[in-house]
């Protein structure tokens, strides 16, 4: 594919050694490009260690690709992605599509496609709770008709032959 793109990476909740690693595995990336080389590079992820990162892809939590099933990610214990592979499937398949525009939607859209999520969810949770509020009213409403409007306190029914007059 010839198309370029920028993303934004964020990667929270990482120690400073970690941070170090992943900042010298990019800095070698980037000079395998600029040197035209190709190498297989790794980072060990101790995730039963202190490796616990947050990471956000263009503003959303990263997603695994459906281009590629799980078998030819992983070698034994080693994942191994192939951008190559990638490439050659998207030209090869047109339904991968919807893969190019995800990649190529402006962060900014990205941005309001969230924040509008947040919107929608926000008012759900309000209409719902604004339900919840009208069916406890009704069942109190409910609750103090069974109430004598003399002393407000429970007790039997005034037309009830067992009614106490007060």
């Amino acid at each position: 594919m010839s198309d370029t793109f920028n993303v934004t990476v964020k990667i929270c909740n990482i120690t400073l050694s970690q941070s170090i690693a992943l900042e010298d595995l990019f800095a070698t990336w980037q000079g395998l490009g600029g040197n035209g080389s190709s190498r297989w590079t790794s980072f060990y992820a101790d995730g039963d260690g202190n490796f616990h990162p947050k990471i956000f892809y263009n503003g959303n939590k990263p997603r695994n690709t459906k281009l590629m099933d799980i078998d030819s990610k992983w070698r034994g214990s080693e994942y191994r992605m192939d951008f190559d592979s990638i490439g050659w499937r998207l030209r090869n398949n047109p339904e991968t599509q919807k893969e190019i525009n995800y990649l190529k939607m402006n962060p900014f859209k990205i941005l309001y496609r969230t924040i509008r999520n947040w919107v929608i969810d926000y008012k759900a949770k309000i209409a719902r709770r604004k339900r919840w509020k009208q069916a406890e009213q009704a069942q109190k409403k409910n609750q103090t008709t069974n109430m004598c409007e003399t002393c407000q306190n429970t007790c039997e029914k005034k037309d009830s032959p067992n009614a106490e007059k007060t």
